[in-house]
């Protein structure tokens, strides 16, 4: 499983108790089109492919997290699966070919009325969408991490943390992967969008810059974090990696899994 961010061992998060309030509105209202934070969308909408998915997959860290030890004391369940699909997640950040586009078959109604199943089952329906998205190079992705930074900062009941946390990535991010795809100003919709982009052109984003404060990307050697996630992922173990078999059906260029030199 992920090595839990330091971020989160300072201040106890994973036993923190819950105090926010939810209910069958609030699912409704983290997951609805209709309803979005616009001036975050239009943050977020600054950035590329690459560093949006990512930054999709580090609120759900925060969310998986916060659930990490409260969902065993409240249903007997883990979330190994969860972590186990965000380990595919940054593996996906090298080439999206990598990611198995599985959908959730779980329904709303079939969950637990708590404050664990919910946010829980907001956060993989989110998910589903930003990782069909981004595969297929769909700009509602944005909407989908909108909704999932929204859904984090709500459960964290760290307001002023997850701020300066998204403040400090953003502004990297912002300067580092800035979206190319669409003429600057112009609102992001499928009638301007360059249909020759495809996210694979992003450069690599490995999850330490997410998460590590002091990490430098342009100093860092990206190529031996690449061929970490490489080595240690194994679709045989883990279903939420693609195959060699199917990554050459769906597209991907060159030989999958193999050790970048």
């Amino acid at each position: 499983m992920l090595e839990i961010p330091e971020i989160f061992k300072t201040i106890n998060y994973s036993e923190k108790p819950i105090c926010f309030q939810w209910d069958k509105l609030t699912t409704e209202r983290m997951i609805s089109q209709q309803i979005i934070n616009h001036d975050l969308l239009d943050l977020i909408c600054q950035l590329n492919y690459k560093a949006t998915f990512g930054l999709g997959t580090a609120a759900a860290e925060w969310i998986f997290w916060r659930f990490v030890s409260l969902r065993p004391q409240n249903s007997g369940k883990t979330l190994d699966a969860a972590f186990n699909s965000n380990d595919a997640h940054w593996l996906g950040l090298i080439n999206k070919y990598y990611l198995y586009n599985w959908h959730i078959t779980e329904s709303y109604k079939s969950i637990l009325k708590d404050k664990v199943e919910p946010p829980l089952w907001a956060t993989q329906h989110l998910l589903s969408g930003a990782r069909f998205n981004y595969i297929e190079t769909r700009p509602t992705l944005y909407g989908n991490v909108t909704r999932l930074l929204t859904l984090a900062r709500y459960i964290s009941e760290e307001d002023q943390l997850f701020d300066s946390w998204f403040n400090e990535v953003f502004l990297r991010a912002q300067e580092l992967f800035p979206n190319r795809q669409w003429p600057i100003n112009e609102k992001i919709s499928k009638n301007n969008m360059d249909m020759m982009y495809d996210s694979n052109q992003d450069p690599f984003i490995p999850r330490e810059f997410y998460f590590t404060t002091s990490f430098n990307y342009q100093s860092a050697n990206l190529v031996e974090s690449q061929n970490k996630l490489l080595t240690e992922a194994n679709p045989s173990t883990n279903d939420f990696f693609s195959t060699p078999e199917n990554m050459i059906n769906a597209g991907f260029n060159g030989v999958p899994y193999k050790i970048i030199k």
